[in-house]
């Protein structure tokens, strides 16, 4: 992997739990294989083009990872009821 520049930011706000403290950890990145990102995926990290970035807190571990395989997925009945609650309510503009 060609890492470029890694990158821990200052402590601010969480932006899902308003009374804690979060930081999130950056990397960019020039290349990487596809077992090289896998391996970062299990790890913890995301990716948003070349940057890569995952959660830093250090009194924290409430937010957590979550990759759904999506031809293996089979919505619960909650899921179907919310997915049926949620039609006719959404507007897709183009």
């Amino acid at each position: 992997m060609e890492s470029l520049f890694r990158y821990v930011a200052s402590p601010s706000v969480c932006g899902y739990l308003p009374d804690r403290q979060w930081s999130l950890e950056y990397e960019y990145v020039g290349a990487m294989t596809p077992a090289e990102y896998l391996g970062r995926l299990r790890g913890g990290w995301r990716r948003f083009g070349c940057m890569l970035f995952r959660p830093a807190c250090r009194a924290c571990r409430a937010c957590q990872s979550l990759r759904v395989v999506v031809d293996r997925f089979r919505p619960d009945r909650g899921q179907r009821r919310a997915w049926r609650a949620n039609q006719g309510q959404v507007e897709v503009r183009i």
